[in-house]
């Protein structure tokens, strides 16, 4: 009986224990003070090893993780971008990945879609051939509205590769 005991605690533990790990972020949605603190604690970071820090003029702050071509080509509103990217909240819950997913890469025509306002003006920074690191407030993201694994005023952090760049057609 002792043994047929262990043989199903032991196992159901240590998956309880396992499956806790996983989980790093919060269901409590984040005051705005909250989340600024976090932004600064993240581009202090950045800098403090030696990356720089740009902002867009609506407030996304972004810094090169891996330049493209210098004559490489910038997206604008309605062009048709072929991005990879993962999706984290600031405290590093992986909340979406192309990587992960079947799909692998993601297609679509910038400025069409239903998407934060944040990833749109982000993702204008992004040359063709180059990986850069987004950092979207939830005021240019999802607001104080809960979106599927974003709490409210959540900041969004993106690595985005930006693999093709199909200029749109006047």
């Amino acid at each position: 009986m002792k043994r047929k005991f262990s043989i199903f605690v032991i196992p159901v533990f240590a998956i309880i224990l396992f499956s806790s790990c996983l989980y790093k972020g919060t269901d409590k949605p984040q005051t705005l003070q909250e989340e600024m603190i976090l932004i600064t604690q993240r581009i202090r970071w950045l800098e403090g090893e030696g990356h720089k820090v740009d902002t867009t003029a609506l407030g996304v702050f972004y810094w090169v993780v891996k330049p493209g071509p210098e004559d490489g080509l910038y997206p604008e509103m309605g062009d048709t971008l072929t991005v990879i990217y993962d999706g984290y909240l600031i405290d590093g819950t992986l909340f979406y990945s192309t990587n992960i997913l079947a799909e692998k890469e993601r297609t679509f025509i910038l400025g069409e879609e239903d998407a934060v306002a944040g990833w749109n003006d982000g993702l204008k920074v992004i040359k063709k051939g180059s990986t850069v690191e987004l950092i979207i407030p939830s005021t240019l993201g999802f607001g104080n509205n809960w979106n599927g694994d974003v709490p409210p005023n959540n900041t969004m952090v993106f690595i985005v590769e930006m693999k093709n760049i199909k200029q749109k057609k006047d």
